[in-house]
């Protein structure tokens, strides 16, 4: 019974987390592109599939909805391209 109990809240926890991501990403205003001082033209592209298949691979509740999923994968991305060096460049520049 513990074991159950113990993974209820885990699950509750993980789509609270899926839902405020979705909110904080809803609300902010769009992003650019993906930029790193002295990056080639392709490395983007190279980056981004790693820091995807990466955060795809990562094990996930199978009730997870499809929405949490994307957003939780959408976060992943981003802490894998700042973690290698990249930012996102302000649209407005």
């Amino acid at each position: 019974m513990r074991n159950y109990h113990n993974r209820t809240t885990y699950q509750v926890l993980l789509h609270s987390l899926g839902l405020t991501i979705l909110l904080v990403i809803g609300g902010c205003s769009s992003v650019g592109p993906w930029v790193k001082p002295g990056a080639e033209p392709g490395q983007v592209d190279q980056q981004l599939a790693v820091c995807t298949l990466v955060a795809e691979s990562v094990r996930y509740d199978s009730d997870e909805p499809s929405e949490a999923r994307k957003s939780r994968i959408a976060h992943f991305v981003s802490l894998c391209m700042r973690a290698n060096g990249w930012h996102q460049q302000d649209p407005e520049s």
